[in-house]
């Protein structure tokens, strides 16, 4: 500023002014006001000055001088008085309002000065001292309902995470106890089955042993067939042996049959030759007897010669036919003596070829059976590492099924545990972040109060009360008359009657934002924030009821088709979609109204009716995309037309509660999750529970 603060009244001000400050009160605000304001008289003063000493000038000459002098002094003291009234007034006055200015900046430790001044300074810096005062009170209000008010809402972010821990802590602690179970059910069953693989084990270690028993009796008797088969082969090389001498003696005695039979050929021709000879004789003979008969008795000696010669001829073709028979008959015994050598030599040659073909098949017996042998005697030393073996895993099932025993066991106990660990947490919690009936708050139930009437309370009951309105149930009012009200364990209301009913008067109460807030809290606890959400969750939950029966009353669509679960996918889509018979009707009907949902407040980030199986047919316009190649991008923007069954999101949808208010954890896709409360309200369509509008919305 440009004078010190004053001390005290207008003298100490004016003393402790500089020249530069001087100038800053004449020359601005009020003080150039207050000047401004004297100019005229002034003016006017010094013009009927001048009028009267031009008059005195011409009238009194003599008194000029002294006039002059008094009227300087006259206007010197006016002077004096206006400057002092300007300095004792605007200073102290300007300061007050730099102060007041100082205070409206928030500055509450400066001091207000000249309180103790008498004056109107006096009593405008006492009024100001009084507003200060106020205004500290007043921000010490404002920071207790801050510090209120920031309190509220730690402790409903708290009891918010609280609810989202405590139900991921219940969805993840039953799921591990169902597991837990299974895990138990499972090494009971694997008990049950080592136990009879431990009996079967044993039937193979019997088993083996016989085996083994009978493996070393086949190699036994591989080794006394392989030899036997290695004497059968020894018998047919010798028996090969023979026949090949045999078709060899065949071979010789056909060829001595056929020179046997050439030779009674030649001998044929010799006899026939004779036979030819003995013919000539003969005829010989005859043409000696008839020249010997010409001869007569010259001729008789000639003719005894020619008959004996006849005679010999005669004898001699019956020598000849008689060796010609019997040379036919060796001819024929001969060619017989050949075929049959011939017939012995085939079937020598046969038996030969059998009996080679017998003696390889013995050799590939004796190589089998060498094979066999061999296997045999390794089959025996596999039976019988099979037997030890078979002991040895008997030995160990017995120890897995210990070790079953104490898994099985080990399962219930962390079965038990579990429980006991969930009961625990949930404990923590309820003490940590406040009890439940704290949470709840006092909303549904019937309170007691008073009605101030005339100087004296009446009692009174108040029911389904809630921040706005109440029935009042008691003392009769009328319709329009503004009733004082106190309300046990929370204090004094103003309400005025809006209907008079059989069970009651309704009430609409009275309420300034403190007020209001301290009843929502008092109502419904760290849920009084939620109620207006819950709220516009029943009121869409409704609208879907109506457009749904409006559908159903068209025809449009049947209730089979509404409450189709028959999923079928939709191909090339990741993450999977789905289509069902009543899409088509749900893409129609529902954006409309879910769309409105979200822009009933900034906080709301989704609101959707959605079946018993978490199916979202209809999602919000701008998560309702067409899906891409990336599954990420997908899994955000393409989020209708899916499955969304966790234990959060199926709570939301198959309980039949007024509503249900949670806390979970949204899984956006890529990793990213989002922290929302979620009011639901059941959806019903002629008495059948077809799912719930789920309402979610930032903390």
């Amino acid at each position: 500023m440009g004078v010190q603060r004053p001390k005290g009244h207008g003298g100490e001000g004016v003393m402790g002014s500089t020249v530069s400050g001087l100038f800053t009160i004449f020359l601005r605000g009020l003080g150039l006001r207050i000047s401004l304001s004297f100019l005229p008289p002034i003016a006017l003063a010094w013009a009927f000055f001048v009028l009267y000493l031009t008059e005195l000038s011409a009238r009194k000459p003599d008194s000029l001088g002294w006039a002059v002098a008094l009227g300087l002094v006259g206007i010197a003291i006016g002077s004096v008085v206006v400057f002092w009234l300007i300095l004792t007034t605007i200073p102290p006055i300007r300061h007050v309002i730099d102060v007041t200015a100082t205070l409206a900046r928030g500055e509450l430790g400066v001091d207000i000065p000249y309180r103790e001044r008498k004056d109107e300074t006096g009593e405008l810096a006492r009024a100001l001292d009084v507003f200060k005062r106020h205004v500290v009170e007043l921000s010490g209000v404002a920071a207790l309902k801050a510090e209120k008010e920031d309190d509220i809402s730690k402790k409903r972010e708290l009891l918010s995470l609280a609810d989202a821990l405590e139900g991921e802590v219940e969805g993840t602690i039953k799921q591990v106890m169902v597991q837990a179970e299974a895990m138990t059910r499972s090494t009971g069953e694997a008990a049950q089955a080592i136990r009879r693989m431990e009996g079967l084990y044993q039937t193979l270690t019997a088993a083996s042993s016989e085996t083994q028993v009978n493996v070393n009796a086949v190699a036994a008797a591989t080794d006394e067939l392989a030899s036997a088969s290695r004497e059968i082969a020894s018998q047919m090389a010798r028996t090969i042996a023979i026949t090949r001498d045999a078709v060899a003696k065949a071979d010789e005695a056909d060829a001595t049959m056929r020179q046997l039979a050439e030779v009674s050929t030649s001998i044929v021709e010799v006899l026939q030759m004779i036979d030819a000879i003995a013919g000539q004789t003969n005829l010989l003979a005859l043409n000696a007897t008839i020249e010997a008969a010409r001869a007569g008795d010259a001729g008789k000696g000639f003719a005894v010669v020619a008959s004996e010669v006849k005679t010999l001829a005669g004898q001699t073709a019956k020598a000849v036919s008689t060796i010609a028979e019997q040379v036919q008959s060796i001819r024929s015994a001969t060619e017989n003596g050949v075929n049959a050598i011939e017939a012995v030599g085939r079937t020598i040659d046969e038996v030969n070829n059998v009996a080679t073909a017998v003696a390889a098949a013995v050799e590939e017996q004796e190589a089998s059976t060498r094979e066999i042998s061999s296997n045999a005697q390794n089959a025996a030393q596999q039976a019988q590492r099979v037997s030890q073996d078979a002991a040895s895993i008997s030995s160990e099932v017995a120890n897995v099924d210990a070790l079953a025993s104490l898994v099985e066991s080990g399962a219930t106990e962390v079965s038990k545990h579990l429980g006991t660990m969930e009961t625990r947490l949930s404990g923590i919690l309820v003490h940590t972040v406040g009890s439940n009936q704290q949470g709840a708050g006092h909303a549904g139930k019937p309170l007691a109060g008073a009605v101030r009437r005339a100087g004296r309370d009446e009692p009174c009951r108040f029911e389904d009360m809630e921040v706005e309105t109440a029935r009042l149930v008691g003392p009769a009012a009328e319709v329009g008359t503004e009733l004082e009200l106190t309300v046990e364990e929370f204090g004094a209301l103003k309400a005025r009657v809006v209907e008079v009913r059989a069970d009651g008067a309704v009430v609409e109460f009275i309420l300034d934002s403190t007020t209001k807030a301290r009843l929502g809290e008092f109502l419904f606890g760290h849920q009084a924030v939620d109620q207006f959400f819950i709220k516009l969750a029943k009121t869409n939950a409704r609208k879907v009821e109506q457009a749904f029966e409006a559908e159903l009353a068209k025809g449009t669509v049947t209730m089979e088709d509404l409450f189709d679960r028959d999923y079928q996918p939709i191909a090339n889509t990741n993450p999977q979609q789905f289509t069902t018979r009543f899409l088509d009707m749900a893409d129609r009907v529902l954006p409309p109204i879910q769309e409105e949902i979200i822009k009933a407040d900034p906080k709301v980030v989704f609101g959707l009716a959605i079946n018993m199986d978490g199916y979202v047919s209809a999602h919000q316009v701008h998560s309702s995309k067409p899906q891409g190649p990336d599954p990420i991008w997908n899994a955000a923007n393409c989020r209708n037309r899916r499955i969304f069954n966790n234990r959060a999101e199926l709570n939301g949808v198959t309980h039949t509660k007024e509503h249900l208010l949670q806390t979970y954890i949204r899984d956006m896709g890529g990793g990213r999750v989002v922290l929302l409360k979620d009011a639901s309200v059941p959806i019903t369509v002629r008495g059948r529970h077809w799912g719930g509008l789920r309402l979610g919305y930032q903390l």
